[in-house]
């Protein structure tokens, strides 16, 4: 009996572009964080908390977040710094081995005084090699006392901005409000730390060290954290960074037999940023009895940035700024949190382009009408900005201070205004901006990399797609290995190349992939070293251009609809001929298909349980399906 070949035709418009993954796309968090349990400055070695996400060649930053000393007397000099040790201390480097948890670097590390105990923390800094586009905003993982409040990136070309570059309020934490009972007024409630237990003051605001027990409330500064507002109703201090952070504001006017509450929290403490990294520090909180009290507000994150360009096309900013305070009912407010730190290795800017590490507002107060005024929040300081060029006029930058808070809604014999409240130090100060360059050793700690990865591209062409990539060097480098993917995340390996075992010059491979697929499509290369040791090079993906490309699903058929999905690089007859076991022509088929990627439903019958062959021919070329019926 004669099978014929039912075509039906859904003709799908497609444009093909070729295009090399020159720029990545990045958006949302791109860093890894790990937080560092033990560093062994003889052999470059660092112990995580966990590996994951970490790989061979990866460019990392070591930065220490907390472990300054302090002032820790009952005076107004509590929290101010009297030694920084290793905190703010950063440096880049390149992980060359893996051991389980441990990694050791390629060189050894420029700072000698990190301290595992006080936020030391491993971050993995993406390398984008052709280029990247900020398609959406571009940020980090807040800091949570351990990891995070960092965003790092290297660019080697152009980093186009087409969304907002921000770590705003995700540095130092501000000071948690809880609600206290009521003061006695024959009570002064001028300390300068208190316990929790003591309900004497609201909680400090976090900053570069870390909280002394039972001495992590009441008005001192935390280091560059703000003070919390004491006992009754004071306003907590403003954080800050390189300069100090605003005072809070104190209750105004107290009735007889009522607190004062004229002790407000001091703002966090001018810091030395030179050759260091700061968050900006947490506001302090506002004391309060009435369940209507806010907390400090958070202080800006800090941005790292490598490029060779920065274009900036959408008129988006780059900002670490601290968060405002929220204005508080009838009891203390908050401070506003400090300015954060941004670095720019960057020597060319394109368009105008704005970058911000502004200070934080003190939070308001709702006094509801009555005599007595409560205390806003003291403003945040500005921040840091540091660049490894004199910026030029079309960067404009502000790291001013945030204003103090205000009183509300005031009452008979209170009279409207910031309570006593300060605006940072730092307000509409100009920017700290410092031409410096990111630490790193040059020294060799002995550990090679297998290989130093250049660049990798794909191109397509009408027949096959061309795969080349290129290294700076390599080192017992036994073969490659390249994967394909269709979703960018299953890979699967086409071929093994040799390599070129170890050689100190730049050497670039190609290979071309015989059978490329519709459709977008993923490739990298893959590296093994003769003791076993992989690294991975970057995704590359290419969507072709006039690829003759055929596949029949599903394959085997036992039941359902069979499917034949052709691309086609212009309209064009097409021939389907199928063929039996012994090569006995049972079907054939001839059409004109149009151009681009369709999926055609096939009738084969009730074809017998079998293995046959499917040739799809056009215009000089064919290919051949195997199909089993099952």
């Amino acid at each position: 009996m004669k099978h014929h070949l039912l075509l039906i035709f859904y003709f799908l418009p497609l444009f093909y572009v070729t295009h090399t993954y020159g720029q990545a796309n990045i958006s949302g968090t791109i860093n890894t964080y790990a937080q560092v349990t033990a560093i062994n400055y003889g052999t470059s070695e660092l112990t995580l908390n966990s590996s994951v996400g970490f790989a061979l060649g990866d460019l990392v930053l070591l930065i220490q977040m907390q472990g300054a000393t302090i002032q820790t007397g009952n005076t107004s000099t509590f929290g101010e710094v009297t030694s920084y040790n290793g905190v703010g201390q950063y440096e880049l480097s390149t992980i060359c081995e893996i051991n389980g948890n441990t990694l050791r670097m390629e060189n050894t590390f420029s700072n000698t005084v990190y301290n595992v105990g006080s936020g030391l923390q491993l971050i993995r800094v993406p390398v984008y090699n052709t280029g990247a586009d900020v398609t959406a905003t571009l940020t980090g993982t807040a800091w949570n006392g351990t990891t995070g409040g960092v965003l790092a990136l290297a660019v080697n070309g152009v980093l186009e901005i087409n969304a907002p570059i921000e770590m705003d309020g995700k540095g130092f934490r501000g000071g948690g409000y809880e609600d206290h009972g009521n003061c006695f007024f024959l009570n002064n409630y001028d300390d300068y730390y208190y316990s929790q237990a003591a309900n004497n003051g609201g909680k400090k605001g976090e900053g570069i060290a870390a909280y002394i027990a039972n001495r992590d409330y009441g008005r001192g500064k935390q280091a560059n954290g703000g003070g919390g507002g004491n006992n009754h109703n004071a306003g907590g201090g403003g954080g800050s960074n390189a300069t100090r952070g605003g005072s809070g504001g104190h209750q105004l006017r107290a009735g007889f037999g009522q607190c004062a509450g004229d002790k407000a929290g001091q703002g966090g403490w001018n810091l030395n940023t030179t050759n260091r990294l700061f968050m900006g520090g947490g506001g302090g909180a506002g004391q309060g009895n009435n369940g209507g009290g806010e907390g400090g507000a958070n202080g800006g994150g800090i941005i790292l940035i490598i490029a060779d360009e920065i274009d900036n096309n959408s008129g988006d900013i780059i900002s670490a700024n601290g968060n405002n305070g929220i204005q508080a009912n009838f009891d203390g407010a908050g401070g506003g949190g400090g300015g954060g730190s941004i670095h720019l290795e960057v020597t060319t800017f394109t368009n105008n382009l704005t970058v911000q590490a502004r200070g934080g507002n003190g939070g308001n107060v709702d006094n509801q009408n009555t005599a007595n005024c409560m205390g806003p929040g003291g403003g945040g300081s500005g921040g840091v900005i540091k660049s490894s060029t004199i910026l030029p006029v079309n960067v404009t930058t502000n790291v001013s201070g945030g204003p103090s808070g205000n009183s509300l809604n005031v009452g008979s014999g209170c009279l409207a205004g910031a309570g006593g409240a300060q605006n940072s130090t730092g307000g509409n100060a100009g920017p700290v901006a410092v031409i410096t360059t990111i630490p790193q050793s040059t020294t060799s700690s002995g550990c090679v990399l297998p290989v130093e990865w250049l660049s990798v591209d794909a191109k397509a062409y009408p027949r096959h797609t061309n795969i080349s990539w290129s290294l700076a060097r390599e080192w017992n480098n036994e073969f490659f290995t390249v994967e394909r993917s269709f979703d960018g995340s299953a890979f699967e390996e086409l071929a093994n190349l040799p390599a070129g075992g170890t050689t100190y010059e730049s050497t670039t491979y190609a290979w071309q992939d015989p059978y490329p697929i519709a459709g977008k499509t993923y490739y990298r290369i893959r590296q093994t070293d003769f003791n076993g040791n992989t690294s991975l090079s970057e995704v590359v993906e290419v969507v072709p251009k006039g690829v003759f490309q055929a596949s029949l699903f599903p394959n085997p058929l036992s039941e359902g609809q069979l499917m034949l999905r052709i691309n086609l690089p212009k309209k064009t007859p097409v021939r389907i001929t199928a063929y039996n076991q012994v090569g006995q022509q049972i079907i054939y088929h001839k059409s004109v298909l149009a151009p681009g990627l369709q999926d055609l439903p096939m009738d084969f019958g009730h074809l017998p349980a079998g293995l046959y062959q499917v040739r799809i021919q056009t215009e000089g070329r064919q290919q051949t399906l195997p199909l089993i019926v099952r």
